[in-house]
């Protein structure tokens, strides 16, 4: 689940990588010039499957998404 945050909450949640990308460049250029598109974030929440070491199948875990990144990958 990727989940967007703007300068202040929870924007929204998708499961697809595309769909938090353009949603962050949404917020990105709602907010440009005011000094608050810096706070745009995008996180992945997720569970360890069945392939992660023992200790941590279905345990949670939390990574930043580098949504910058794969904006520059799609637009190759």
């Amino acid at each position: 689940m990727y989940v967007i945050y703007d300068y202040d909450s929870e924007y929204g949640r998708t499961s697809c990588p595309n769909n938090a990308v353009s949603i962050a460049l949404h917020l990105y250029r709602k907010w440009e010039g005011t000094g608050l598109e810096h706070y745009i974030k995008v996180y992945v929440h997720s569970v360890h499957g069945k392939y992660a070491p023992e200790e941590l199948v279905g345990k949670p875990f939390i990574y930043e998404f580098d949504w910058k990144k794969s904006l520059s990958d799609l637009m190759c």
